[in-house]
């Protein structure tokens, strides 16, 4: 896969991770590689900047990350939040109110961390299925007596309400209760049973096309990792969007390429891994159209757009002096061995030799046959 990339974002839950909340140590492997390579790696998830992993913020040179779904960039580094859209005041008190009394859990993602009352983490195993995501929840949230009062107070504006509720009929009913009370919201799920509002405008995609013309990179640069539905707009908006092969057909059908392997198959490794592997050159030697050594040596030398010592071991020096991985083919060789026998041999012998003394050479013949009429 030889594309110009410049950014790879990843979502974290379902692609990234493996359903243990794990990044394999193949995963942080493959993104140390590409950052290395100059490309910047990051996280692009629903979760505020507080629930990234430190199994992958760790990873030396990941400095960014996307976060509540586009609704916020920070540079890890500088410790300091580069893009923000926010929902307005008003609007997260009337989703409150149009709420209020509904079973579920409903947080607030304010600045870096998620906030929500006591009764949200008393009743969590009623709404988050996943033992390890209820782990994260408890680990990473700020709790409060009451969270309306808290925001009444909170000086700062919510980048996004996280809502899971029991069963997937449930989430069903509350999406459209929303979607037809506040237009002005996004509404989408990256769990199952859960809902993620944020205001329009703002998703993974467009967060993406925003960083990027912050750092001017172009929106063909950009390839990005998703499995799930909050990650359908990121995966139709950037250069290249990746499906995982976990993820819902519906899912799939928007990215430009699926994965071969799953979550929990290193799938997002496997890709970064071709991503950055040294292409290999594919060069193709036809021995009917040399009648003499010295042609045979001009064809090579112009075939590799290399000089070197027209003889046999000049041709072996030059060979075993290639350090990009480098596939040759010689077609009719049989023709060629009819002309001129004993230096074929020589030939071969010294490509054969070539293959065996540098390990980015590989050398096969292949036959054109002509058919009588």
């Amino acid at each position: 896969m030889e594309l110009p990339i410049r950014i790879i974002a990843l979502d974290l839950d379902g692609t990234t991770f493996t359903d243990e909340k794990e990044v394999t140590p193949r995963t942080q492997a493959a993104i140390a590689a590409a950052i290395e390579q100059g490309i910047i790696v990051m996280p692009a998830t629903g979760r505020p900047i507080n629930g990234l992993p430190k199994q992958f913020t760790q990873i030396p040179g990941v400095r960014y990350a996307l976060c509540s779904n586009g609704a916020v960039i920070a540079d890890l580094k500088e410790q300091k939040i580069l893009y923000e859209k926010t929902i307005p005041r008003p609007l997260v008190f009337a989703v409150m109110d149009l709420l209020e009394g509904v079973k579920g859990t409903f947080e607030l993602y304010i600045q870096d961390s998620g906030h929500v009352d006591e009764d949200t983490l008393n009743h969590l195993e009623e709404y988050v299925p996943s033992a390890p995501l209820r782990e994260y929840i408890r680990k990473s949230r700020t709790i409060h007596p009451n969270l309306r009062e808290f925001f009444k107070s909170c000086p700062y504006e919510v980048q996004k309400i996280n809502m899971s509720y029991g069963t997937i009929a449930q989430k069903d009913e509350i999406k459209e209760l929303i979607t037809s009370h506040f237009p002005e919201l996004i509404c989408v799920s990256g769990q199952p049973t859960n809902l993620e509002l944020t205001i329009q405008g703002t998703d993974k995609g467009e967060g993406l096309l925003a960083f990027g013309t912050l750092l001017g990179i172009e929106r063909e640069e950009i390839m990005a990792f998703g499995d799930s539905y909050n990650d359908v707009d990121m995966l139709k908006k950037v250069g290249v969007g990746i499906a995982m092969a976990n993820a819902e057909e519906k899912v799939q059908a928007c990215a430009d390429f699926v994965t071969r392997y799953t979550n929990n198959e290193d799938g997002v490794a496997d890709v970064i891994e071709q991503l950055i592997a040294p292409s290999c050159a594919e060069l193709y030697l036809d021995a009917s159209t040399m009648d003499q050594e010295s042609t045979v040596y001009e064809q090579i030398a112009s075939t590799f757009q290399c000089e070197f010592t027209p003889n046999l071991s000049g041709l072996l020096t030059m060979l075993c002096s290639i350090s990009q991985p480098t596939e040759v083919t010689l077609t009719n060789f049989e023709m060629l061995s009819n002309k001129m026998e004993e230096f074929c041999e020589q030939l071969f012998d010294v490509f054969t030799k070539a293959s065996e003394q540098n390990p980015n050479i590989s050398f096969n013949i292949e036959e054109v046959l002509f058919l009588e009429q």
